[in-house]
């Protein structure tokens, strides 16, 4: 219970506050919304792209083959979202392990073997 009591420190108050920063020509930050903070050129508003431009601009087609997600046939039923495995079922389902008898560890399995070298 003790976060439920818990005071804020100084600079805990100080960080949770909105930033205050000052823009061109000293207007604050949060002052005018939809603003912008910087001058937009004329040119930059009258620019008009180019035919270039516009072929990159457009999405590229799906492919030839593209087929899109099936449907689903049908719901499932409540029985089958309420069954439970059985033994054997559940028994399969567990990954089997790897023997450690049948394997001996190589520290180093690139080396090649004298017999090899022959």
């Amino acid at each position: 219970h003790a976060t439920k009591q818990a005071v804020a420190s100084t600079r805990i108050d100080e960080l949770s506050n909105l930033k205050r920063g000052k823009l061109k020509g000293g207007k604050e930050r949060w002052e005018e919304w939809g603003q912008p903070a910087w001058d937009i050129s004329s040119a930059a508003k009258s620019a008009v792209a180019t035919e270039h431009l516009d072929k990159l601009s457009v999405a590229k087609a799906s492919h030839g083959e593209y087929r899109p997600p099936k449907e689903v046939q049908w719901a499932v039923s409540d029985s089958a979202k309420r069954a439970i495995a059985s033994e054997r079922i559940q028994k399969l389902s567990v990954a089997k392990r790897p023997n450690s008898a049948n394997k001996t560890f190589n520290p180093n399995p690139w080396k090649v073997s004298d017999g090899a070298k022959r």
